[in-house]
């Protein structure tokens, strides 16, 4: 017999196998066996697996014209040292040992490349977005159901929806199809395909395309279409592009459980005496034979006297087809003189009778993408999972035929019931503080919804997201667990009273800095509690038992107040600055340590920690500064214009020709995480005046990791949506990053990550059963305590934001006033919104005479 094929090393084929010759798994390019169609042999086609060798194809202009940033190398595999395996942004490739040239003689860099289905889905086909740097704006999916562009300065310049993409893939082509076969399979829809719009990539046994069309409307007609259909033996898989960073969970009932009798047999044994049998019966009666239990029954004494006088004989049921005469022999323990089988109710294995159940179900033109026989061998029915492509083809199905006796089973039924499923995914930190709650709604409920949590273990785990997923048959059960569940996950959010359950959100800006995060990991670990930090929404979610989350949130309003009375922002003149740069900054770090003294480049100004002593000793310092300012007038030639010293790995913008440190310019790109100011802007000078000249994309790609720039995208979306509180909003679930289009209408929308449903009008959970105007009566019916918190409010100076409704209290200065939510700008004395902060004085003088500050 022929030894088995070592199995392949998973990480190996990652690039992260730790293990070296030590590692017990196969080191090697492998071989993969084709599996057989589920369905069963086709029509002149051996049935036996055929084995090949994947194919090491070459990237080529000629079967793959790939516009740019389709197909990007990652430049940390190419030197051996990805640690991101499967799941990096950027292609694993191997640059090729000489360039490919074309029919059209061009010159082009190619990479050999091992192709697998998941590698092109993961690395190229779903992720057709240019490098940021290589073009004038650039697109992301952000927040998870809407497609970003981002322009100069990293500055958000248009937002439209990621679903209705242009793009479409084309799953299973024959093996050898070419670029030019793809486009005359889409010329009736789309004549002329320019070549850099289609890409095609060979993988082992069959061809993958993507496309892209001229409009959403045209993709949408050639799915519908083309999705499918016969092309040359293969059935074409047609779907619309899914970016990453665009989820697709579904909660919608597209298994069904497809159950039915195993088949079995009945014996009729004989014993020498009635009494025999009688103690047979007693001893063999929910014994098992083959993993199933039997069920024994004692023929009557008129039945045994019809075949003999002094005979016993009993009836054995529940018996696997393939029992003997030994095994029951074994079971019984008592001598018995004969035993007779009769026929089985049906002779078909659990493979060979789902080959007739979808062949069923299959002439209602019910779309199945698959099974899977779930249940043991031994058991006394037989259970199936069976996917379909759609609810409706699900629901078809259940509806024809669950409960309908079907020949090939002996006449015996089949129960079909569908599945409905909710997911969740949490943090791995959310999983081990909620642990305990899951268990017990997990007990609880099993009898209606069954709740499993599975993912975020293992080697990779500190990063990996746990699932928590709820099923079960009856869609009300499974929704009424998932709002448990949900609101399990979903933490709570800390606020300032009743123990962190009442008033406003706790929050303040030093929570998102690495102190803020250290102190907030401290109060986590010392009460056993997590507590996340929503920089986005600007609020902490506490999750843990009840009244570890009251202790944290104790601590928590005792460190604001700490925060509130040591934290000072001291702004540096502009005869200083350049001075303070080249020497103060070192001066107060030295004397009260970096945690304590930070600095504001936008704002020029300094962020100071520290107790009233040590604040009145800073500002000292910076007085004692004044005389030394000479020291650092006049400016030099090449200095970087943030630290005003000579530029260390200069960068030059090339829209203003101004010059940074490499270090100075990076930190400055990073400070945006906290400033939130964009476009981000040169900060040089030219005659004394502000240049303002936007970065460039190709700047920002250069100077940030790949990791630092998305969390600035990020940050800049965020900030975009922030601003926009009439237009766009977050899902209320912490650590969801998903935003929707608010709506007028109060239309559901299904969270696409977490599966809220969320009302798109009063931006709350959907509130099933009543109407828009019914659920805010309902949520404000207490008329008394709202008059008294808007006496309060008049009494306390305090006035609600006119864009977002965030209430502001007015602490001094001029009628001026930023919205710290949403950024508007207004005017204090009438409430009157603005978009820059330049007008908003021009009206105060103009319509208010002033201000708001008056001089003596």
């Amino acid at each position: 017999m022929a030894a088995q094929p070592q199995r392949a090393c998973t990480f190996f084929l990652q690039n992260r196998c730790r293990k070296g010759d030590d590692c017990q798994y196969a080191h090697g390019t492998p071989t993969s066996v084709v599996e057989q169609d589920w369905r069963g042999p086709k029509a002149g086609k051996s049935s036996i697996p055929i084995t090949t060798s994947p194919r090491m194809q070459t990237v080529s202009e000629q079967n793959n014209t790939a516009s740019e940033g389709l197909f990007i190398p990652c430049k940390y595999f190419q030197k051996g040292f990805c640690s991101f395996g499967t799941s990096c942004f950027y292609a694993h490739v191997i640059p090729s040992q000489a360039p490919v040239a074309t029919e059209t003689s061009k010159t082009i860099h190619s990479y050999a490349v091992k192709v697998t289905p998941d590698a092109v889905a993961e690395k190229t086909g779903d992720n057709p977005i240019t490098p940021l740097g290589a073009g004038s704006t650039q697109v992301r999916v952000l927040g998870a159901t809407l497609s970003v562009t981002f322009g100069p300065g990293l500055k958000i310049s248009s937002v439209g929806s990621a679903s209705a993409t242009s793009i479409i893939t084309i799953h299973n082509l024959p093996a050898d199809t070419s670029a030019e076969t793809v486009k005359a399979i889409l010329a009736e829809f789309e004549q002329d395909l320019p070549p850099d719009a289609l890409r095609v990539i060979p993988l082992e046994e069959s061809t993958y395309a993507t496309a892209k069309l001229k409009d959403a409307a045209t993709a949408e007609k050639i799915i519908a279409r083309l999705d499918g259909m016969l092309h040359d033996g293969h059935t074409l898989s047609v779907k619309p592009y899914q970016p990453k960073g665009l989820s697709n969970v579904s909660q919608s009932a597209t298994r069904v459980s497809c159950t039915w009798f195993a088949p079995s047999k009945i014996a009729s044994i004989t014993f020498r005496d009635h009494s025999a049998a009688r103690g047979a019966v007693t001893t063999g009666q929910g014994k098992r034979i083959r993993g199933r239990k039997i069920e024994c029954k004692l023929q009557s004494k008129s039945y045994s006297k019809r075949k003999s006088r002094n005979q016993g004989e009993i009836s054995v049921g529940n018996l696997a087809v393939n029992t003997t005469e030994e095994d029951l022999r074994r079971i019984m323990r008592i001598g018995f003189k004969s035993v007779f089988f009769q026929r089985p109710s049906y002779n078909l294995s659990p493979d060979e009778a789902m080959v007739y159940i979808i062949s069923l179900l299959e002439q209602q033109k019910t779309e199945i993408e698959g099974y899977e026989i779930v249940s043991k061998p031994e058991d006394n029915k037989t259970k199936a999972i069976i996917r379909f492509k759609s609810e409706a083809a699900a629901a078809i199905s259940v509806q024809n035929y669950n409960g309908k006796k079907q020949d090939f089973l002996g006449n015996s039924p089949i129960f079909l019931q569908p599945i409905y499923t909710a997911n969740f995914k949490i943090a791995p930190e959310i999983r081990r503080a909620v642990a305990k709650q899951l268990a017990e709604l997990e007990t609880e409920h099993k009898e209606i919804a069954r709740i499993r949590v599975f993912g975020g273990s293992g080697i990779n785990s500190s990063h990996a997201l746990t699932t928590v997923r709820i099923t079960g048959p009856k869609k009300s059960d499974v929704a009424s667990v998932k709002a448990l569940v949900g609101n399990l996950v979903r933490g709570q959010l800390c606020r300032k009273e009743a123990g962190g359950t009442g008033g406003e959100a706790l929050w303040d800006p030093y929570f998102a800095c690495v102190a803020g995060i250290r102190r907030i990991t401290q109060i986590g670990h010392d009460t056993k509690t997590y507590i996340y930090c929503d920089r986005r929404k600007s609020q902490l979610f506490l999750f843990g038992a009840e009244d570890k989350r009251r202790e944290a949130a104790q601590l928590l309003l005792e460190s604001l107040v700490s925060i509130e009375e040591n934290s000072h922002s001291l702004p540096i003149p502009g005869n200083l600055w350049r001075y303070f740069m080249r020497e103060g900054l070192r001066t107060l770090q030295d004397k009260f340590g970096n945690e304590k003294v930070g600095i504001n480049v936008v704002k020029r100004c300094i962020t100071f920690n520290g107790t009233p002593a040590e604040l009145e000793d800073a500002r000292m310092m910076l007085r004692n500064t004044e005389a030394k300012t000479t020291l650092a007038s006049g400016e030099i030639s090449g200095e970087c214009s943030i630290c005003f010293d000579i530029a260390e790995n200069p960068t030059r913008f090339s829209t203003c020709d101004h010059v940074y440190c490499s270090a100075c310019l990076t930190d400055y790109i990073k400070s945006t995480l906290d400033t939130r100011k964009f476009p981000i802007a040169c900060i040089g000078e030219t005659k004394g005046l502000p240049c303002n000249c936007n970065l460039e994309l190709s700047i920002a790609s250069s100077a940030l990791s790949a990791a630092e720039l998305e969390s600035i995208l990020a940050t800049s979306f965020s900030d975009y949506i922030r601003r926009r509180p009439s237009e766009y909003a977050y899902c209320p679930t912490p650590n969801c990053n998903t935003v929707y289009t608010i709506t007028s209408d109060g239309k559901v929308f299904s969270c696409v990550d977490c599966l809220l449903d969320i009302c798109t009008s009063c931006k709350v959970e959907a509130h099933d059963g009543m109407t828009c105007i019914d659920y805010r009566c309902a949520k404000h019916n207490d008329e008394k305590a709202q008059k008294e918190y808007e006496e309060w409010k008049k009494q306390n100076g305090v006035q609600s934001c006119p864009k977002c409704s965030t209430d502001i209290q007015k602490a001094s200065g001029c009628n001026h006033i930023t919205c710290g939510n949403c950024k508007a700008h207004i005017c204090w004395k009438c409430l009157e919104v603005f978009e820059s902060s330049g007008p908003v004085y021009d009206h105060m003088n103009r319509e208010h005479g002033n201000i708001g500050i008056e001089f003596n």
